[in-house]
């Protein structure tokens, strides 16, 4: 691969460390992904770090200077022919470890980018043209555009093509949204935005769960999400897969700490009794055993 000394040294293949390479003017960039199980090739639309949330736990470094790096479908097209050639070239793998999919993810929101749509289609295309049926395609997203129509008509072909959706869940409610979140969009449209894909299409849900200000561990804070999630059941939305995470890396608030893996599991086995759900408990090191 044709990369300079100083962008091979910047690669960091650690959960711990997801750098994007923006400064390379690289829009794709290899980590080692907690959910992915594995070596996952990110994408990133959003190199101006714009978000539509400003999560309190957020990962993102949005200290350093703003990239003004405009994405375009030449550029990722580029980019995910010299990765996926690489890797191809090397029996499916980099530096030892083995692609487990491509995931749309970054320091923004993917959903309030244009090209998004056309960027699910070159994902599908290029993962026949370079025989990647074992790696998947992910959509990390907050839901907060999803519903824009181009959007909805790129999904079918996707979804066919063993694409997946992975929607943020860490509220229950208003107030929790609002608190944990921060973002202007309502409760109501983020969770009808949540439903209208759903029944569609089956999602994967994503929920961060963390201390916050020292308060003590209480998987009974945790019953309205448990409601929550028994309501989108009985309404049949499609759940392929509930993910209770918490965190790897610097949060945007120092007030925000990863819980222990004895709370993760206690939480876990909490949801398991309570709802019918496939859940997948994954530690601030790596998924459960």
């Amino acid at each position: 691969m044709t990369n300079s000394k100083a962008l091979e040294k910047a690669i960091s293949l650690s959960i711990s460390e997801h750098p994007r390479l923006s400064e390379f003017d690289r829009l794709v960039y290899p980590v080692i992904s907690r959910r992915a199980g594995g070596l996952s090739l990110g994408l990133n639309l959003n190199p101006d770090k714009k978000c539509s949330f400003r999560c309190v736990y957020c990962q993102v470094d949005r200290k350093q200077t703003k990239i003004e790096l405009i994405p375009t479908i030449q550029q990722i097209s580029n980019e995910l022919k010299e990765w996926l050639t690489l890797i191809k070239n090397n029996r499916n793998q980099y530096k030892g470890h083995t692609l487990k999919d491509i995931s749309i993810a970054g320091d923004g929101e993917p959903t309030s980018i244009d090209i998004l749509p056309e960027v699910l289609e070159l994902l599908v295309q290029f993962k026949k043209e370079y025989q990647q049926e074992q790696c998947k395609l992910v959509l990390f997203t907050n839901g907060t555009e999803i519903h824009r129509e181009s959007i909805q008509k790129s999904l079918q072909q996707y979804f066919d093509n063993e694409g997946e959706v992975w929607f943020k869940l860490d509220f229950w409610d208003v107030n929790s949204l609002k608190k944990i979140n921060r973002t202007r969009y309502s409760f109501d449209h983020i969770f009808n935005n949540l439903k209208q894909i759903g029944k569609q299409y089956p999602l994967v849900l994503q929920s961060c769960v963390f201390n916050w200000d020292d308060e003590y561990f209480d998987p009974q804070k945790y019953q309205t999400y448990i409601t929550l999630l028994n309501q989108l059941i009985r309404e049949q939305i499609k759940i392929k897969k509930v993910q209770l995470y918490t965190l790897s890396r610097v949060p945007a608030e120092i007030k925000a700490t990863a819980w222990s893996d004895e709370n993760m599991h206690m939480l876990g086995e909490t949801i398991r009794k309570q709802v019918d759900v496939n859940l997948e408990v994954i530690y601030s090191k790596g998924k459960e055993l």
